[in-house]
């Protein structure tokens, strides 16, 4: 009987690579050689090898502001998501089994539904006649309605609710996984609430962290419709460059720049994000 076992988990190790064979054709096929392409894409021009492309994408100032525009863009909204989506992640670990059901089916909800609809949901909230300056009026915070439609603040403000969910969630996830007694613990130690904040919960939470901040980034700079609809033209990022470059000006070539330039800014948060998890867990 330990023969038959033995041979029969010696047979279920080497059928592994056959069971996870489709998946890596599949990867292969839907996204190792779309992006070979692209790649390769904006190293041609007139069909002849050339940096044509990217010579002219890092020397264009419209496409530099668009790059320093979608950085600012990624990085104000990761922060914002951090700040708001950690003590809510904190406050859900805490609450109640039954609680905790209902906060995670109103954070769960809006994802549910179309971009497209939660984006015109935050414009009719940001009109001049919406529900956020009428009720500035009313509490008499402001004389005059505030213009938030097609504003950065307005922008990065809808992006922030839109977007937090993905820092909510991988939070929840690690601090759920954190003893309670170690808090208590510290407690009994005598250390106060900010000790225990920075030294036992925000260490531990890192790994949540680095994932939402990871996803909320990538997410954030890839945006098109968010921007366009909230930020309009005034707000040039990465991603409404790649559009119009195949579009407007009938560019591939300039377009497939544009995206490996965006996918290189996503590249280079993921691995700060790895890096910053890996060593805050180390």
């Amino acid at each position: 009987m330990a023969i038959a076992v033995r041979n029969g988990g010696s047979d279920a190790a080497g059928a592994g690579p056959l069971l996870i064979a489709p998946a890596y054709i599949f990867l292969a096929a839907a996204f190792v050689a779309p992006l070979s392409l692209l790649f390769s894409a904006s190293l041609y021009d007139a069909g002849q090898l050339s940096l044509l492309n990217y010579r002219t994408a890092l020397s264009d100032i419209r496409s530099l502001h668009a790059v320093g525009n979608t950085m600012q863009y990624g990085l104000l909204v990761t922060l914002g998501c951090f700040v708001i989506g950690l003590p809510t992640a904190i406050a859900l670990t805490h609450s109640s089994a039954r609680m905790q059901r209902l906060m995670l089916i109103i954070i769960l909800l809006p994802m549910a539904s179309s971009i497209v609809i939660k984006s015109f949901g935050w414009m009719i909230l940001f009109r001049r006649t919406g529900v956020i300056n009428q009720t500035l009026l009313w509490l008499g915070l402001v004389s005059d309605p505030v213009a938030l439609l097609f504003t950065r603040t307005g922008l990065v403000l809808a992006t922030i609710g839109l977007m937090l969910p993905f820092m909510v969630l991988p939070v929840y996830a690690v601090l759920k996984q954190i003893p309670e007694h170690l808090d208590d613990a510290a407690a009994t130690l005598g250390a106060w609430w900010g000790y225990r904040f920075t030294r036992v919960t925000l260490p531990l939470a890192a790994p949540g962290i680095s994932v939402g901040a990871a996803l909320v980034f990538a997410h954030t700079v890839s945006a098109y419709l968010i921007p366009t609809l909230l930020g309009g033209s005034r707000h040039e990022m990465l991603s409404m460059s790649i559009v119009d470059s195949y579009l407007a000006f009938n560019n591939a070539g300039l377009g497939a720049t544009y995206s490996v330039m965006l996918l290189a800014l996503v590249g280079i948060a993921l691995g700060l994000s790895s890096l910053f998890g890996r060593r805050t867990t180390s």
